[in-house]
């Protein structure tokens, strides 16, 4: 999302790198990580510290951090993503700083909260063109509605 609002793609010789964004259950705001985010992340960090050997140790400990669904599979170095979290929350542009004019399709989970009625102003400043649509999800849209969001993506696509 910010590499659309990039300069560079502002540029007259650049305008055609970029056609159409599509963003998922994220808003271009400025805002500090949720508790949820930072206790995965530790959940995360701590299950390699104790160097578990088996999924259902694993399980145990996510289970701490997260009983509704616990899931254990992370292939990121924790270190960074942890020394990360100040930046993670962060955006790069403030509202009226950059704009994209090119279709946007914001895809949201109806069960999550990262896209709300606060976050919609930013994004028709920085998006002017873009396009919400809900599925019935949780924030893993892709993972929780596979079907439905594969055919907004190729709808979304397909449009001239």
């Amino acid at each position: 999302m910010s590499v659309a609002l990039h300069p560079f793609l502002s540029e007259p010789r650049n305008t055609q790198v970029l056609s159409k964004l599509i963003v998922v259950d994220v808003a271009p705001t400025r805002a500090e990580l949720s508790p949820e985010f930072k206790g995965y992340v530790a959940a995360m960090q701590k299950i390699e510290r104790l160097k578990l050997r088996t999924r259902k140790e694993a399980l145990e400990v996510l289970e701490e951090y997260e009983p509704s669904e616990p899931f254990a599979k992370f292939r990121v170095p924790l270190n960074t993503l942890g020394a990360a979290i100040p930046e993670i929350g962060s955006f790069p542009y403030a509202p009226g700083e950059r704009q994209w004019t090119g279709p946007s399709l914001f895809i949201k989970g109806s069960q999550s909260a990262y896209i709300n009625k606060h976050t919609l102003a930013p994004m028709e400043s920085f998006f002017p063109k873009f396009q919400l649509e809900t599925l019935d999800a949780g924030h893993w849209v892709h993972g929780d509605r596979p079907v439905e969001f594969k055919e907004l993506v190729e709808d979304f696509i397909g449009k001239p």
